[in-house]
């Protein structure tokens, strides 16, 4: 049987605490589920990464995959770290289409999966997935998070990447994912760099509110999962600029 690696972590989805919340949580379960001969569709709502969620509380965050509820109503704790399913549909709730596995496991199916979205040429080796507005390359981790593709290269080859630090490059290619073009440094480094390089050569009169430095923080902030909205609050300006700073429509020479 193939095994699609779809995966969620269940260290983000801690069990029930309490007995009555549990029966309330499980009814609600069944009556998204449809049966069938093969998969049992959840009909839910969704991720954005296209697994089942099932809300437990107010809070965004506060959720549990469906898949993963599946497997804790049939089977109880258990030991391992993710849920995989061994079939291609991720609203799949049927658990004899679910299995567990480690973290050591699920890493190494992660970089398999990851080099084959890899175009490896003479020069640059160019990640063939989803890619942000930036044309940075966006790596899946289980069924929730997301991870800059060139940073999950480094970090497989070199370990976690220190505290304070970006992974940078060095051929200026966003999407490129070799290692030996990507280095470790700082912000202000990076914005260094810009300016030695001539990406950075245009005047920070675009906008009286912003520095050049502040847009590029606006962007990796984004890359690494911060709300347009939140963004806006803490830079002090429009969700409108925001949103053309990230889209490109304006500082588009940094």
């Amino acid at each position: 049987m193939r095994k699609y690696i779809t995966t969620v972590a269940l260290h983000d989805n801690p069990i029930l605490s309490s007995r009555s919340c549990s029966n309330s949580i499980e009814r609600r379960f069944w009556s998204k589920v449809v049966k069938g001969d093969g998969c049992w569709i959840w009909t839910g709502a969704t991720s954005g990464h296209g697994y089942g969620i099932l809300w437990r509380g107010m809070e965004a965050s506060d959720y549990i995959h469906a898949h993963v509820l599946s497997w804790l109503i049939h089977n109880g704790d258990f030991d391992g770290d993710f849920v995989f399913h061994s079939c291609p549909n991720r609203l799949c709730c049927a658990p004899s289409h679910l299995y567990i596995e480690t973290s050591a496991s699920s890493q190494t199916l992660f970089q398999k999966r990851f080099w084959e979205k890899v175009t490896k040429t003479d020069a640059c080796w160019l990640w063939n997935g989803y890619r942000n507005a930036c044309g940075y390359g966006c790596a899946g981790i289980g069924g929730r998070k997301t991870m800059l593709a060139h940073r999950a290269a480094w970090e497989m080859v070199n370990g976690p990447v220190p505290a304070g630090m970006r992974v940078l490059h060095t051929c200026d290619i966003p999407a490129c994912v070799r290692v030996d073009h990507l280095w470790i440094g700082t912000q202000q480094e990076n914005i260094a760099d810009m300016i030695a390089k001539g990406r950075m050569a245009r005047g920070e009169q675009r906008s009286r509110k912003l520095t050049a430095q502040q847009v590029t923080e606006i962007r990796y902030a984004r890359t690494s999962g911060m709300f347009l909205s939140e963004l806006a609050k803490k830079y002090r300006i429009g969700y409108g600029t925001v949103h053309a700073i990230i889209s490109r429509r304006t500082w588009n020479h940094i």
